[in-house]
């Protein structure tokens, strides 16, 4: 499992940084959409050629749960993970990264 981490005290409402995941290289960039009020992942290769774009940050799920079929997502899958039990709480542009954290399971650790 591998934290996909957010810089809490920058303002700055988007941000990418390059991970391993499963052996293989990606980008990954979060977006804050304030219209919305919903951050928003993209998946890009070393080369920023995009592989998935835009995909809501939602809580409980896999998120590439429905997309197995596409062209070179990763081999596991992305969840946002809640840190207390208030299931009442929203992902915010201010509780992401403490409240609410993405984690990537690898392929052996996703079971649908």
């Amino acid at each position: 499992m591998t934290e996909i981490t957010r810089d809490t005290t920058s303002k700055i409402p988007a941000f990418q940084k390059q991970y391993t995941l499963d052996g293989s290289a990606y980008i990954i960039r979060l977006t804050y959409n304030k219209r919305d009020d919903s951050w928003y992942m993209s998946i890009f290769t070393p080369e920023l050629v995009t592989i998935l774009s835009p995909i809501r940050l939602v809580s409980k799920i896999f998120l590439l749960r429905g997309k197995r079929a596409l062209p070179n997502i990763p081999a596991g899958d992305f969840k946002v993970v809640q840190k207390s039990s208030d299931n009442a709480a929203d992902i915010t542009f201010d509780n992401f990264g403490t409240e609410f954290r993405l984690y990537y399971y690898d392929a052996d650790e996703v079971t649908y």
